[in-house]
């Protein structure tokens, strides 16, 4: 109670508790106007702290595999039968047979194409809609290009296995930036350094804050995804620093990086984002 009376905005009474014993309380009095006015500058202010966790060890990885139908250029066009508990059975007294779901437009897209790359069985399966058909980037698949000569994703019935890495560590703001996936994140971080001459290069990560000096994205922004897409290339989306929703999608970081990006060291009193 001294000490809380020492900052000049208690004041202490002293009132019987339900023993009958005398106890001292500490009161908050009112605040000055001063004190008012600077509480409300600093809120106006919309300083957003958020933690963003420092673990890089592990991999973020799907538990199931996919097989590698074909690779074009940077993608892969992958092949998964769907968890069976999403479909219901045809018949009550078998658990063999399915009732066809629906096939993906983007799996009709890719069938037309590499329908020559699986079995006729395949085909009618994606058509029923209990096999999925899709892409995914190889730079987020472990599987296609394996650091050991003997793999256990490599022989996966006809073709090669794949698991999707399903979480991005961040951007690697180099020249041109990099998707770095949540695999062997340190090992990544480290040879680039190596490459940049020791100095680490900067990384946006989900929550990161970011100031772009000019152009389209001129601002002050929290990033909530990072990305890695056909359409738009290496891109975040981005929300306002002190709100959920998202304001700017796909923005792209090339772009941004002429324009001045710059990473907003992490603290944990915030930033002032009225500017």
């Amino acid at each position: 109670i001294k000490l809380l009376g020492a900052t000049g905005l208690f004041h202490s009474s002293t009132r019987k508790n339900n023993e009958g014993k005398e106890q001292n309380r500490a009161h908050l009095t009112d605040l000055p106007q001063a004190v008012k006015e600077n509480l409300a500058t600093r809120l106006a202010e919309a300083r957003v702290a958020q933690h963003i966790p420092a673990d890089r060890s592990g991999s973020k990885l799907q538990l199931t595999t996919w097989k590698i139908v074909d690779i074009d250029g940077s993608n892969a066009i992958i092949l998964q039968r769907p968890n069976r508990t999403t479909f219901k059975p045809a018949n009550k007294d078998s658990d063999t047979v399915w009732e066809d779901g629906k096939m993906s437009k983007k799996a009709g897209q890719l069938l037309e194409k590499y329908a020559g790359s699986l079995s006729s069985r395949e085909v009618s399966l994606v058509k029923r809609g209990l096999l999925k058909l899709e892409t995914e980037r190889l730079s987020m698949l472990l599987g296609p290009a394996p650091t050991k000569s003997e793999s256990k994703l490599q022989p996966h019935g006809k073709g090669r296995g794949a698991i999707i890495i399903d979480e991005n560590f961040g951007i690697i703001l180099t020249s041109p930036p990099v998707l770095l996936p949540f695999h062997k994140v340190n090992e990544t971080l480290q040879s680039l350094s190596k490459s940049e001459g020791s100095k680490r290069p900067a990384v946006i990560r989900k929550g990161s804050i970011i100031r772009v000096a000019g152009g389209t994205w001129k601002g002050t922004w929290r990033v909530i995804s990072t990305k890695d897409s056909e359409a738009y290339g290496v891109s975040v989306d981005l929300a306002h620093p002190e709100k959920i929703a998202l304001e700017k999608g796909n923005a792209r970081v090339p772009n941004m990086m002429e324009e001045g990006l710059e990473v907003l060291t992490h603290r944990y009193s915030g930033h002032a984002f009225t500017d």
